[in-house]
């Protein structure tokens, strides 16, 4: 979706692209509510007149493809998306609990839900390694204002998309705050977005980064999320679910030590993991998925890295 506003925003056969764009954010509509907050950031492509009628088409379209679920939700709960969190409390209740709302702690809940947490489990990393990646967070914040001041028109519209979904994410918290007292604003709903949110990662961290440096932002944040992959599912996760590791008396979830993996504990972690699932997911088939899910993240790496070294052998021969 946030690839059709830009070939709607570049001007490529806009009308045609238009009509693909409500057909995806009707079928987008329906399958999730929060995709509503990609509503305001394509209203604003209206008041340019170069995307006005395109942007148009898009937006009645999805309208007659999802507008009657809708309607009828909100004729039967009052509120737009049906969501539990979101029909219990009163409006009066929400803006009663807007002064009492913590901005900080929610945000920092949806950073962290975001980045990497093992599903409902609600296993975390160590807050080290969040605060790590909040660093990197705020310098391509830097970059990425650095760009809207240039005006960067595609930066502005992707901004705008992932801005307006931080948005939702907020109210969407306030709501729970409302109904039950913690502010959990849920970041893993902003993976819709990932591909934009990469996008201007990367794109910040190269603005403000010295010429010398620039090649190295992709293989950095590569390099980052792959180790907080491997970390969390290799040191967290699977032991956790295979009951090698469990919580402390006050919460704490102590860290795996792999020398446990040796004299059989492989073989019998695989084995606790195919409790309960298809005949045909055996343990060594659970086995060679590792196996292929290690190389894959390794090839990441290894990817970013040679193009890293590409683009900088590039820059010297120019």
């Amino acid at each position: 979706m946030a690839l059709l506003a830009l070939r709607l925003q570049s001007g490529a056969r806009r009308v045609a692209v238009g009509v693909v764009l409500a057909v995806v954010l009707g079928a987008a509509l329906l399958t999730k509510a929060y995709f509503l907050v990609f509503l305001p950031p394509l209203g604003l492509l209206l008041f340019y007149r170069a995307t006005r009628k395109a942007v148009a088409i898009a937006l009645a379209g999805s309208l007659v493809i999802a507008g009657w679920w809708y309607w009828q939700t909100w004729t039967t709960t009052g509120s737009l998306t049906g969501n539990i969190a979101m029909v219990a409390p009163t409006f009066t209740d929400v803006m009663r609990a807007a002064p009492k709302f913590s901005v900080l702690r929610a945000a920092d809940f949806a950073w962290m839900s975001f980045i990497w947490m093992a599903n409902w489990s609600f296993i975390f990393l160590r807050s080290w390694m969040y605060r790590a990646m909040a660093v990197l967070g705020v310098l391509a914040l830097a970059g990425v204002v650095r760009l809207l001041w240039k005006r960067d028109a595609a930066v502005a519209l992707l901004s705008a998309l992932l801005a307006s979904f931080a948005l939702g994410i907020a109210y969407f918290a306030l709501d729970i705050f409302a109904a039950g007292g913690y502010p959990a604003a849920f970041g893993w709903y902003l993976c819709c977005l990932v591909a934009t949110f990469a996008i201007l990662f990367v794109a910040g961290l190269r603005a403000i980064a010295p010429a010398k440096v620039k090649p190295v932002a992709v293989p950095l944040l590569v390099i980052a999320f792959a180790t907080l992959e491997l970390f969390g599912t290799h040191i967290l996760m699977l032991p956790y679910y295979t009951g090698f590791i469990s919580h402390f008396p006050n919460g704490g979830l102590p860290a795996f030590h792999l020398s446990r993996l040796t004299k059989g504990g492989w073989r019998s972690m695989l084995e606790r993991l195919a409790f309960f699932k298809p005949a045909w997911l055996t343990a060594s088939v659970l086995g060679v998925l590792w196996m292929l899910f290690l190389l894959a993240t390794l090839a990441l790496v290894a990817v970013s890295i040679y193009l890293a070294f590409a683009e900088r052998q590039r820059d010297r021969i120019e």
